[in-house]
């Protein structure tokens, strides 16, 4: 199968499950890929192709980290369809060691809740459960669930893993969630311009804009529960490894300087 008819039937298989945005971002990679290997047939791309692209990507000044990332999903899909014999991009290393993330402040949280009008519970889903951001746009009433002891929990299917994973959720954002029988979504907030509106609730805020918004939220929860929880559960609900947990997501906040500098004192 060549990589144009992979695209319709990659895109196909996961219409349901990613957003417009997400698509698009696919759509991009798809093509920067013809732009270097041409119409391949796919189980022919080699690792060596692979680094061909990640090369071109950098000499292009693309994202590089995003087409890789979108290039191995594409290829891990592919793999399991039996298009592809493996995942080429697989162990190819990120361009560059990501910078610090802009951690929000639970009085930050407050300020943006405030003004969020119909985003204040996409926004405390993903900042006080550590969702990304289309896994909150897709999660439903009939994912929150309690346990025995009566313990709210989410269950949160990531397509970006292919995984599921269950996620605790505190009491502070329990207290909000009110099921409306005319929506299915916990998160009632349109997909288009997020971006957009997201810059418009910061600056209500009284703050200042910041790029990666959702990423921000979702790598500021993991850093809290990082400091309050073992690696290997906080790795659990997060629904990736404890190296990537300490590698990409923990960042010192300003209350731990605070505590240490008062201890020391």
């Amino acid at each position: 199968m060549k990589l144009s008819a992979w695209q319709t039937r990659y895109l196909d298989l996961r219409r349901d499950e990613i957003s417009e945005g997400t698509e698009l971002a696919y759509r991009q990679t798809f093509r920067a890929l013809r732009a270097c290997l041409g119409d391949v047939v796919v189980s022919r791309v080699t690792a060596d192709h692979a680094r061909k692209f990640r090369r071109q990507l950098r000499g292009r000044g693309l994202d590089g980290n995003r087409h890789l990332r979108d290039a191995r999903c594409i290829w891990g899909w592919a793999v399991r369809e039996g298009v592809a014999g493996t995942n080429v991009f697989s162990g190819l290393p990120k361009s560059r060691a990501p910078g610090p993330f802009r951690y929000v402040s639970v009085d930050e949280l407050a300020a943006l809740r405030a003004v969020a009008g119909s985003w204040r519970v996409l926004i405390g889903v993903c900042r006080l459960a550590g969702l990304r951001r289309g896994e909150a746009l897709r999660a439903q009433w009939g994912d929150l669930v309690a346990d025995r002891a009566g313990r709210s929990m989410l269950n949160v299917y990531a397509p970006k893993t292919d995984r599921s994973r269950v996620v605790p959720v505190v009491p502070e954002l329990r207290a909000e969630l009110h099921p409306l029988r005319a929506c299915p979504y916990i998160c009632r907030v349109p997909s288009n311009n997020l971006k957009r509106d997201a810059n418009a609730i910061i600056v209500r805020a009284g703050l200042e804009p910041w790029g990666a918004f959702f990423q921000s939220l979702r790598k500021s929860c993991e850093s809290d529960w990082l400091a309050r929880y073992p690696v290997m559960d906080v790795a659990g609900w997060m629904g990736h490894s404890p190296s990537v947990s300490q590698r990409y997501y923990h960042q010192t906040t300003e209350r731990v300087w605070d505590d240490v500098a008062k201890g020391s004192s």
